[in-house]
């Protein structure tokens, strides 16, 4: 029934992963976790959600679980395990694969070679990171081969630019988000989302709240109240 397939989605694939409830940050050589409440779904929308939204479930327990279940004889090493068992194949490989083969492409990852990923597990993690310099065995081998400004530069993700969005061509998701499944059915307050909305819009950045909650609006749409098609674009909303 959708009570079930409510749970299933909100702790495992299209809630927890993304949120990235669990990160690693270097300081001073040191491994922290940034804390769960922060980064979490419930600390992310705490204010937004409805007790009503977690149907007797708590949307952060695979993340919780799997720190349980990580065996790595440090916090470093947990964390390393954590990201190769959870990250790498729910959401990072996905999403590299779905782009790539959109265009025809295949795509392969030479560093996870089995044989790679072998001895890396046996490298200490003291070697791994020197001094909180992440990839350090890496790039003292990639320096050889190409321009140490290259190797050495910070690091440039290819991050989505929500903030931006939502202040632009998505902004009228808030009137969708206002008058949506979620808030028709007791899981989301409505005028929190509006404060949100105001918030972002007078430059605090939100894009990662306000694009959960637009996931999680389309799920429900598509997957309880069936008036949405997976294949439908947003202007039909």
């Amino acid at each position: 029934g959708s009570s079930s397939v409510q749970r299933r989605i909100l702790h495992h694939r299209i809630v927890s992963p993304p949120l990235r409830a669990i990160s690693l940050l270097a300081r001073r050589g040191q491994w922290v976790y940034d804390p769960l409440g922060v980064k979490g779904f419930r600390g992310r929308l705490s204010k937004i959600l409805q007790p009503k939204a977690f149907a007797g479930t708590d949307p952060d327990r695979w993340w919780v679980q799997s720190q349980s279940d990580a065996t790595g004889p440090t916090l470093g090493d947990k964390v390393l395990e954590i990201e190769l068992v959870r990250q790498l194949p729910d959401l990072f490989l996905p999403k590299a694969d779905s782009g790539s083969m959109a265009y025809g492409l295949e795509l392969r990852s030479p560093l996870l070679d089995i044989e790679v990923q072998n001895f890396a597990a046996r490298v200490p993690l003291n070697i791994k990171m020197r001094n909180g310099r992440l990839k350090s065995i890496l790039k003292d081998l990639a320096v050889r081969y190409a321009p140490r400004e290259a190797i050495l530069r910070r690091k440039h993700g290819f991050s989505v630019p929500l903030n931006r969005w939502f202040r632009s061509e998505l902004s009228p998701v808030r009137r969708l988000l206002m008058a949506g499944w979620l808030v028709r059915h007791g899981w989301v307050r409505g005028p929190a989302i509006g404060e949100l909305f105001d918030r972002h819009m007078r430059g605090e950045q939100h894009g990662e709240r306000l694009w959960t909650l637009l996931v999680l609006e389309l799920w429900a749409q598509v997957v309880l109240e069936r008036s949405l098609q997976p294949a439908d674009e947003l202007g039909r909303l």
